[in-house]
């Protein structure tokens, strides 16, 4: 070897002798490195041969042997060294040799073999792909170019099924998969049995049945892909260079099967493989890193089941490592910075660290930054960024990074192709985070959480593994539709879904529990719903179906308990909730809602078996209670907040630190003070009450935010009703000034109407002083008031189009600006108070006109308080209860007798007479405004009604209605209506309308209403009787008269309609006048002569007076008139007419309605005692049941002759021992909303 380096050294530079010798002189080194493996000998044969190729030239090349042969040590170089410029040489002397070996030359296939390893390998190091391609393509040339039977033909077949299995990888084209499985069992059949490269194509070819196994789930794809890699790593001895890569194979398929079995010793034997192979492989070569990727991955999936912190620092330990051994600009090094990012996620999951979570996070971003766009890898670590800032969300309840969330995990799915495997896990993923997001953003009715469910569901076989999670998926997404639409259509699907998922899971799954519950929970919607005790037998029956409901419900079973008594019931809940405790992990995330069933269960039957030997069960589930908080570890506020199973004073410490928990999601605090308020009551610590009131209330605002949909901020809202009448309840009984019960009443109740308000507040004084601030205040208002369209398109990362859930992240943006303003407005001299709640002075300055009566109705304590322009005071109402209130509302007639004279005795006459109105008004210059929590009673009505009776509101005072004081207040700043030598008058009759009844006195009372109109010089148009021709009158009118059907929704006021011609497929609702604003003409009157117009039937909406004329005067009308309940369609008539000749005869000024229609009542009232007078032939009609005034109330003995000449007829009441009147009193529900 020396003799041959002296003598190429006395050679002449060109010459061929030189060359051949420098040839020999490599051969000779190659020889030796082969013999001893030693990295030094590997060293010196590649100088030698580069020398050699150096001194090579056109008319002196180096011989084909040794070209292939360098090329073959550079790549054995790189591999030991991972040195990128070695794989760059060997790919350059493989393409010189393949130049050389024209077609058919007998060293062509074997040069084709290495370089199409060296291609895929710079492929694999930078994602080049016309690398991969190129390795492709010359090597299918040469294998169509050799003979089949060639020798070297199961080497070229195994080499190309390496590259197409890396084109797989890259793109996830199922074809090329099946090509991969066809080539290698190919070259397998062609290969002797002691082909040297024999067990690594076996080893490959069960890796690409799991490939086949993680897109199609089927369990017979991954046991073929487990016992193919088991022979592989059988067949290969110790200290074999592929030994590492079988192992690291093999544990992969391991931790599947684990995955879907649940199999502990799958996991523990797939890492114990993998550490062998990262143990046996140093930790400079390339495969340590994959290694030591795929182990990591494995702990953290032991971390996840065992808790084990070992296993989470190890884990750690091994991605770390392995990405600091990776170039930073290595495809290996973003891959591995996802994994990482998963590790801390799935740590964090368990843990509950909020470093972990952060770390995740970050580290998430970086992956994505680094990560091209065009790299398969860039939907993975978009997916993982998505997954990560889900878990911030869950956890701090920020709306920004859900928003985040959805944004990039639908820019994730856009980038998977649809026929990769991963694309329904995506799918499902995203249509979570969209269902948490409609809930809490809207839209209502965003069927985009479905959708993406459903199509996950579609894109999943029959028989994979995973269809029962989609299946459970797309069932709770159509349950949380349902909460929020009430279709029935919805629940419907939902249970069908969850059945689905049932019958989809095998008997052993550790998941059975979770599916059956989520199958009872939609069972028990539709039970609630419809009281079919048929659902709610059905979800009884599923063995563990009462282990996770939704925490305002008792257990099913408790349910069916409360309903029969039957001991059988509640001992089956019992049994059956421990039935599932008993299969469920201490770990589980479950467990929890488990002990706090059981508790709730215990609790249960304790309260209906109080002897003695009940108090073992209430000992447990007092425990069950702790030990259900303490497994929610930091996240305790979803259980505290029911105070089951806890002492009273521990349940309201519980409740107290998830008030006060600033982290803890909004409605997570507003209920925990709502509980707060409930047990302190049972005790009387009022106080104490009343602090978490005070903390508890200003953050109801933040349960709806300015970028939802109307009808969403509804539902919202809706979970937290008569929280703010408990408060105010709470704050009197502690003895504060009823000024403060007010303010609680203003914050937290009519807070939708307040939000709109806000919106459409005159700007007159900020445009004159700050023209700027005012223009950015316009242009942020017409942006949030600017509906949703329904017409979704795709989601364009680059952001050119706009789907609904773009548009939803639009507003909420703006949103967020349009607060910001607020606060530099209320910075600027002069608007310290600008969209503030208003102060007593402005409280007081309401009731300038005449006092305002505010009716507060608690299970704690019922009061009036009562406004007037010098001070604001209340009064008791002790025989006031929401008992008394719920039966006469289920089983009573609110306009009745009784409820009249109820009304009278326990409301209206204790706060009139405190106000000084104990005597008939003949002025009426006095205005009552009532505000009471519901409208399910007619306080404008109340009394004793008889000939010669002034026990009567109406015949004190004049009624109007608001939703609250700071609506009146709003509602007065608004401009006042233009001149009426100018009015424009829109009248709609429906005598006939599709499906109903038909009413012909409407056609009579249009007319009455356009005769006097008429002779007041107005403009009279009588529209289409459709929804567009309306909406369209609707904006350049000052009276809007409807008269004909009205529907009023039980389930979703701001569903409520008139009644047109088109009401089937293009309803007026509640919601539309909502998103209508006609504020800057400011029109005078909508007088809705239809039934129930403002009706509320939904006990959640009380809060929030949602209804049609509360929507036509958020719209923009100053004052409207409507209906309580169902009317009578003749008396309609002349209601309407007597009312507009009032305002003919007293003026279109605002007054004037409230007025007209009070004395339009007081005349129809007189009429209908007229009628009851002449029913003389009924024994009804023979002796005053109540005695005269004087013995009505024994305090007024003022009423005499002054009275009697106002009423100069017999005062012959009725007799009423049922709550009824010969003739039914038909002029009751008529009521007014005035400013």
């Amino acid at each position: 070897m020396a003799d041959s380096q002296e003598a190429g050294q006395g050679l002449p530079l060109d010459s061929y002798e030189r060359v051949i010798c420098l040839c020999r002189t490599f051969m000779q080194l190659d020889n030796q490195y082969l013999n001893t493996g030693n990295l030094l000998h590997l060293d010196e044969s590649i100088h030698a041969g580069k020398e050699a190729l150096l001194a090579s030239s056109v008319d002196c090349p180096a011989p084909l042997p040794v070209l292939h042969s360098l090329g073959i040590r550079l790549q054995t170089r790189y591999a030991a060294t991972s040195s990128e410029e070695d794989l760059d040489e060997s790919i350059q002397v493989g393409r010189e040799a393949l130049n050389i070996a024209v077609e058919g030359h007998p060293y062509r296939p074997v040069i084709v073999y290495s370089l199409g390893i060296a291609l895929k390998n710079k492929y694999l190091r930078t994602g080049a792909l016309e690398t991969l391609l190129e390795s492709i393509g010359i090597q299918q040339q040469v294998i169509e170019s050799i003979p089949r039977d060639s020798p070297d033909m199961p080497g070229l077949v195994g080499s190309l099924a390496n590259s197409i299995g890396g084109k797989y990888v890259r793109f996830g084209v199922a074809e090329d998969l099946e090509k991969t499985i066809q080539l290698i069992t190919e070259a397998l059949y062609l290969a002797p049995e002691n082909h040297i490269d024999r067990v690594g194509w076996i080893s490959n070819l069960g890796a690409r049945f799991r490939d086949k196994f993680l897109r199609t789930g089927l369990t017979t794809d991954l046991d073929e892909a487990i016992e193919t890699m088991q022979r592989a790593a059988n067949l290969v001895p110790e200290g074999h260079p592929i030994k590492a890569t079988t192992l690291s194979n093999l544990g992969l398929g391991l931790i599947d099967r684990y995955r879907q079995a649940d199999s502990m010793a799958d996991l523990d034997a797939a890492i114990d493989f993998m550490r062998v192979a990262v143990e046996t492989t140093p930790d400079n070569q390339v495969d340590w890193i994959t290694y030591s990727s795929n182990l990591g991955g494995a702990l953290v999936d032991r971390y996840e089941r065992t808790a084990a912190v070992t296993d989470a620092r190890e884990a750690l330990r091994f991605l770390q490592d392995a990405s600091d051994a990776s170039r930073r600009d290595s495809q290996a090094r973003i891959i591995l910075l996802s994994k990482l990012a998963v590790a801390l996620r799935q740590i964090y999951l368990k843990s509950g660290s909020t470093s972990d979570l952060e770390e995740s996070l970050q580290m998430s971003r970086r992956a994505l930054q680094e990560t091209p766009e065009d790299d398969p890898n860039w939907a993975v670590a978009a997916n993982n960024l998505s997954l990560a800032l889900g878990d911030v969300h869950a956890r701090n309840d920020t709306v920004a990074d859900l928003e985040e969330s959805i944004r990039i995990g639908r820019a994730a799915l856009d980038a998977t192709p649809k026929d990769l495997p991963l694309w329904p896990q995506r799918a499902s993923k995203l249509s979570i985070r969209l269902g948490e997001r409609s809930s809490k953003l809207g839209a209502t009715r965003d069927d985009s959480a479905v959708q993406s469910g459903q199509e996950s569901l579609n894109a999943t076989h029959e028989h994979h593994s995973r269809r029962a999670h989609r299946l459970n998926n797309l069932g709770m997404q159509f349950r949380e539709r349902y909460r929020r639409t009430g279709s029935m259509a919805d629940i419907d699907e939902s249970i069908k879904a969850c059945k689905d998922a049932v019958q989809a899971i095998s008997d052993d799954s550790p998941n059975r529990a979770m599916w059956f519950s989520s199958l009872s929970a939609s069972l028990l919607e539709k039970h609630l719903r419809s009281e079919s005790l048929d659902d709610l037998d059905e979800s009884i029956g599923r063995p563990l179906a009462v282990a996770r409901l939704p925490k305002q419900h008792w257990p099913l079973l408790g349910i069916e308990f409360q309903r029969t008594k039957a001991e059988s019931d509640i001992e089956e809940s019992i049994q059956s909730i421990r039935r599932a405790i008993s299969v469920t992990q201490l770990d589980h995330a479950a467990l929890p809602s488990f002990l706090f069933n059981l508790g709730s269960s215990l609790h249960n039957r304790y309260k209906y078996n109080t002897g003695p030997g009940a108090l073992p069960d209430l000992d447990e589930a007092i425990d069950l209670g702790r030990q259900a908080v303490a497994a929610t570890s930091s996240n305790k506020s979803g259980y505290v907040a029911t105070g089951v199973g806890t002492d009273l004073d521990e349940a309201i410490s519980y409740q107290e630190g998830t008030l006060n928990e600033c982290d803890a999601r909004s409605i997570d605090r507003v209920t925990a003070g709502r509980e707060i308020i409930r047990c302190c009551a049972i005790r009387a610590e009022w106080q104490r009450a009343y602090e978490a009131a005070k903390v508890a209330i200003p953050i109801v605002s933040k349960l709806t935010i300015r970028s939802l949909e109307i009808s969403d901020k509804h539902y919202q809202l809706g979970q937290i009703a008569g929280l703010a009448s408990d408060a105010a309840a709470v704050a009197l009984h502690a003895g504060k000034l009823p000024l403060v019960a007010l303010g609680f009443l203003e914050q937290g109740r009519g807070v939708l109407a307040t939000s709109l308000e806000e919106l459409r507040i005159d700007l007159l004084k900020l445009k004159e002083i700050y023209p700027d601030l005012a223009e950015q205040f316009v242009r942020l208002r017409d942006e949030l008031e600017l509906p949703i369209s329904r017409e979704s398109s795709p989601l364009s990362v680059e952001g050119g189009t706009f789907s609904q859930q773009a548009q939803a992240t639009r507003r909420f943006e703006t949103g967020i600006k349009f607060d910001n303003l607020i606060t530099e407005i209320r910075s600027m001299s002069g608007f310290e108070e600008f969209l503030a709640a208003p102060n007593e002075g402005a409280v007081r300055s309401a009731a300038k006109d005449g006092p305002i009566v505010v009716i507060n109705i608690s299970d704690y304590r019922c009061d009036a308080i009562l406004i007037e322009p010098h001070v604001v005071r209340s009064i008791p109402l002790p025989d006031l209860s929401t008992a008394d209130i719920t039966s006469r509302t289920l089983i009573g007639n609110p306009g009745g007798p009784k409820a009249l004279k109820w009304l009278w005795d326990t409301v209206t006459k204790p706060a009139l007479t405190e106000l000084g109105f104990t005597q008939p008004q003949f002025c009426r210059d006095e205005l009552a405004t009532y505000m009471v929590d519901s409208h399910r009673f007619p306080i404008h009505a109340a009394g004793y009604h008889y000939k010669g009776s002034c026990q009567t509101v109406l015949d004190r005072v004049m009624s109007s209605y608001a939703s609250s004081v700071k609506a009146m207040i709003y509602s007065r700043e608004r401009p006042r209506m233009k001149s009426s030598d100018s009015m424009q008058v829109v009248l709609v009759a429906m005598e006939n309308t599709p499906e109903h009844t038909s009413l012909p006195f409407t056609v009579e009372e249009v007319a009455g209403v356009h005769d006097v109109c008429a002779s007041m010089a107005s403009k009279v148009i009588e529209p289409a009787p459709n929804k567009k021709s309306i909406m369209a009158s609707l904006s350049d009118c000052d009276i809007f008269h409807f008269a004909g059907h009205g529907h009023s929704d039980s389930m979703i006021p701001a569903q409520s309609y008139l009644c047109l011609q088109d009401w089937k497929t293009d309803q007026l609702t509640v919601e539309t006048l909502l998103a209508t604003n006609i504020r800057q003409r400011s029109p005078f009157l909508a007088y809705l002569s239809a039934c129930g117009t403002g009706q509320i039937r939904d006990d959640k909406s009380w809060d929030e007076s949602i209804h049609l004329i509360s929507g036509f005067q958020l719209a923009g009308f100053r004052n409207v008139i409507g209906t309580l309940w169902e009317v009578n369609d003749q008396l309609s008539a002349d209601m309407a007419r007597i009312t507009y000749e009032g305002l003919k005869r007293w003026g279109m000024v605002d007054r004037s309605v409230c007025l007209a229609l009070h004395c339009a009542s007081i005349k129809l009232r007189d009429r209908w005692l007229d009628k009851l007078q002449e029913c003389k032939h009924t024994s009804r009609l023979a002796n005053p049941p109540f005695g005269t005034d004087e013995q009505l109330d024994a305090n007024n003995a003022s009423v005499g002759a002054d009275e009697r000449q106002r009423f100069p007829r017999d005062i012959i009441p009725v007799k009423e021992e049922e709550d009824q009147w010969p003739e039914p009193a038909n002029w009751v529900p008529y009521i007014c909303y005035s400013v």
